[in-house]
Formats: C-alpha cells, structure tokens, sequence
C-alpha cells in the first residue's frame, strides 16, 4: 500500500510519460474537445485503472468503441453518484434568482447593472451546498467507481457495505485527504471559463486519477 505521497509522486510520473508519445497526447486532447466522443477518455482512465501495475506508463490508445462504453459506464454511475448535489444547485438557483429575474421583468431595478453585481453573492450558498454535498458524495462515489472497474462489475459501484470495508482497508487519515485532492482539482478544472484549457487539463487529469485511483484501491 503507498502513502498517499508516493501515490501522488508516482501517478505524477505515470502522467509525464504520457508526452513521450506526443501523437497521442493530442489526440486525447481532441478526444476530450467533443463532447461524447470525451467518454472515450474516461474510458481510457478506466484501462488504466484495469491495467495497474501490469502497466509503466500509459497505454495504446486503441479500441476506441470499448473505451467509449467504458467511458460511458463510469459516466452513468457519476451521474446517479452526483444527482442530488447537481439538483440541490439547480433549486436553489432558481429559487435565488426568480425574484431577480421577475424584479427585470417588472423593470423594479433603475437598470439592468445591479443584479449582474449582486448575482455573485445571492448564488453562493447554491455553490457553497453543491460543492460541500459534492465532496460529500465523493467519498462514496470515487471508491465505487474504481470498484467497479476492478471487478468488472457495474452493481459493485454500488456495493455500499464492500466500499467502505475498502475504505478502511485504505485507512481514513490516507482516503479522505485524497478525496479532497482529487475533487478540489476536478472542481477546479470544471470551474474554468475556457473550454480549451479546460478540456487539455481535464484529459491529462484523466490519465492522472486514473493511476492515483488505481494505487488507492486495496488489492488483496
């Protein structure tokens, strides 16, 4: 079992292989500019997650249709994992925003200036609780996606009482800190106004999570 620095050290130096092969790096990158056709990186996290130690360095980029319905798989499962903090954000805006939004309407604001100042501040509860209940979320739903990729099992994401046996095999003051790492950093990629930076940093974070969540899973 690695501490969680040389798990962090090591997934680093799995990534930076990945520019020896500068044709695939690339089309990664393109991969992840369209959307659906992204899966196919998810997927290609999932092969690392598969592979484990049976792999140095990243793999061929090959059988694009399996990587794109393992891509899939694992999309389904964060989907149903972050449902409600996805939610939770949606109502709350609507509900923050409505009285603004029929406030313009009505013209009960001199111009339209003010609440694009205001917006900010009223959304950050909705921010605060999606982010907080996201983190939440994830704690569950980072083990039980790795676990289903390591037993080839989709059910097993949902395997409660096996993830946090998992969990424990890990050790708490190892998992948690890697939770926040990895989640604070997918928070902040998504966050980004740029959709091309976002999309190269999200590809090569891909291939990063892939190796560190490979390492944090307990084999036996």
């Amino acid at each position: 079992m690695y501490t969680l620095n040389e798990n962090l050290n090591n997934s680093w130096r799995f990534l930076i292989k990945l520019f020896d092969d500068i044709g695939k790096t690339i089309l990664l990158i393109i991969f992840q500019l369209i959307p659906i056709i992204n899966f196919i990186v998810l997927g290609y996290s999932c092969e690392i997650i598969e592979e484990g130690d049976t792999i140095e360095e990243p793999p061929p980029l090959q059988n694009l249709g399996d990587l794109f319905i393992k891509g899939l798989k694992i999309f389904i499962i964060f989907l149903i994992y972050f449902i409600i903090p996805i939610l939770f954000w949606v109502v709350l805006t609507l509900l923050i925003l409505s009285p603004l939004i029929l406030a313009r309407i009505f013209s009960l604001y001199i111009n339209g200036t003010l609440p694009l100042i205001i917006y900010p501040t009223l959304l950050f509860p909705a921010y605060a609780g999606s982010f907080i209940l996201g983190l939440g979320v994830s704690i569950f739903a980072f083990m039980g996606a790795v676990h289903s990729i390591k037993t080839g099992e989709f059910g097993k994401a949902f395997a409660f009482s096996e993830i946090l046996e998992l969990i424990k095999r890990v050790g708490w003051d190892t998992y948690l800190p890697w939770v926040v790492i990895m989640y604070l950093i997918g928070y902040v990629i998504f966050s980004l106004n740029n959709w091309i930076i976002q999309s190269i940093l999200m590809a090569l974070f891909l291939v990063f999570f892939g190796r560190s969540a490979h390492y944090i899973y307990p084999e036996s």
